[in-house]
């Protein structure tokens, strides 16, 4: 009869694993501009959809010219399928070019779009512009 080995010698290996960290990326909301483009006094209609029902949303309006302040607008409830609307007129003394609509919801829901103030062909940076949705991630 013979004898079997077996095993390593009677030596134990431990081997920790960690899973790597997770990031929940933020809820991204659509905003839509209608119209997309206009001279000054056109009252642009913000639309947001996407949002938690019930969630608080401010609009936010940022000019072209980054030395301008940004213009905040006043706070909105989500209606219970997550849409808000508001509008935006744009007066004079605004300058043309395009302006970026920023809307962010008090539980962390964000979405942003653009618009062009004034003619296409008055702004060199709005000649590529247009009416899509841009989701922020961050």
């Amino acid at each position: 009869m013979g004898l079997a080995a077996c095993g390593g010698g009677g030596g134990s290996k431990t081997t920790t694993t960690s899973a790597a960290p997770t990031t929940i990326p933020k809820p991204v909301a659509n905003v839509e501009i209608r119209p997309p483009q206009g001279p000054v006094g056109t009252k642009f209609t913000l639309i947001g959809t996407g949002f938690k029902p019930g969630e608080t949303v401010t609009f936010q309006v940022l000019f072209p010219d980054p030395s301008h302040a940004p213009f905040p607008g006043q706070p909105h409830k989500a209606t219970p399928d997550g849409a808000v609307q508001t509008t935006y007129t744009a007066t004079p003394g605004n300058p043309n070019g395009t302006y970026t609509v920023k809307a962010t919801g008090d539980m962390g829901t964000e979405g942003q779009n653009t618009f062009v103030l004034g003619s296409t062909a008055a702004t060199t940076a709005s000649s590529t512009a247009k009416s899509t949705t841009t989701p922020t991630t961050r």
